[in-house]
């Protein structure tokens, strides 16, 4: 019988492992039998029930044949049995690719993405692929994964998705582990998928904004979407430009692909209590924001009571008015019978 590596059926470790071969024949009392070994570019010959050679393997001696032979008493004829040396190792991921490069790729929304991840590693490797935020890459209707050997040892990993959506954009991860020696690699690479702006939480977007009366209303709304924006226009309903004097446009780059847009509208009248349109405007399309400014309750229920007051106030200085002159009339009056 052939053992190599005391029976263990793969050698753990990438290289530098030193191993036993060993060449033994099942008549332990025969001790004239004549055993060759041929293992790693080295061949012994003894006489003798067993043989042993030690080696250092390296990834190149995977699948290298070992040959042991025994001429037995026992038997006519010569008895030969082989071998083939399995090495663990993985050198690492050679490739991965979006679109056929390594480098950061822009892709239009609706368009087919391949990412191939290649590795060296035996034996067969564990490869997913993870998301910018370290999940894995979810599979959606038309989308594909196919893992195969192209070559011995040599692994690819190719993920097909069928249609890229605008918030596919962002870092993407493979992620290879040789489960025998228990290490792992990553490659990282970066898609930026080109669109029109679409609001962010369309479901929770706030679309009501508190505006009070003489003073400057402020909305914010989370919005994706690439390259940045372009220009931005605001509407008065939707289709009544609003005086670029009254307004302004800036936004914040947040984490790609989404951006934070502030709109200020300056000194609210009555008029701009009401619903506006907001276009935000890119080389891929246009966004349409919708929302209302509303005019903050208590300013009405302020204001009346300010009338009220008012009025009362009126009505007193009045009265107060009328007594004097009355008063002052009675006092005439009596001078004018007195004398």
């Amino acid at each position: 019988m052939l053992i190599i590596n005391n029976g263990h059926p793969i050698i753990p470790g990438a290289s530098g492992s030193r191993i036993p071969v060993v060449c033994k024949g099942i008549e332990d009392t025969n001790t004239e039998s004549n055993i060759t070994l041929t293992c790693l570019g080295s061949t012994q010959t003894s006489v003798g029930t067993t043989i042993t050679i030690e080696k250092v393997v390296t990834q190149k001696d995977n699948g290298a044949l070992c040959s042991c032979t025994i001429d037995s008493l026992y038997c006519s004829q010569k008895r030969t049995v082989q071998s083939a040396v399995n090495v663990s190792y993985f050198s690492g991921i050679d490739r991965f690719t979006v679109q056929g490069f390594e480098t950061p790729q822009e892709v239009k929304e609706n368009e087919q993405l391949t990412f191939i991840c290649i590795t060296q590693c035996n034996p067969k490797p564990n490869i997913v692929l993870k998301t910018k935020n370290d999940e894995l890459a979810e599979l959606r209707n038309g989308d594909r994964i196919t893992f195969t050997e192209t070559t011995s040892g040599i692994w690819e990993y190719r993920l097909e998705v069928a249609a890229v959506s605008c918030a596919d954009t962002g870092n993407y991860t493979c992620y290879a582990e040789n489960l025998i020696t228990a290490t792992h690699l990553t490659k990282t690479s970066e898609i930026i998928v080109r669109c029109p702006f679409k609001v962010a939480n369309e479901e929770v977007v706030q679309r009501k904004f508190i505006g009070y009366l003489d003073k400057t209303a402020v909305v914010s709304v989370n919005v994706y979407g690439y390259p940045l924006p372009k220009n931005f226009q605001l509407l008065r309903g939707s289709n009544e430009s609003v005086d670029q004097n009254q307004f302004s446009f800036t936004y914040t780059e947040l984490a790609k692909p989404n951006i934070l847009v502030n709109l200020k509208i300056y000194n609210l009248r009555e008029d701009n209590f009401t619903t506006y349109t907001m276009i935000i405007n890119n080389a891929e399309g246009q966004l349409q924001y919708q929302f209302s400014i509303i005019k903050d309750p208590t300013t009405s229920s302020n204001g009346d009571s300010d009338t009220m007051i008012t009025a009362v106030s009126v009505v007193i200085v009045l009265a107060v008015l009328i007594i004097v002159i009355t008063g002052i009339c009675i006092y005439l009056k009596r001078n004018r019978n007195g004398k």
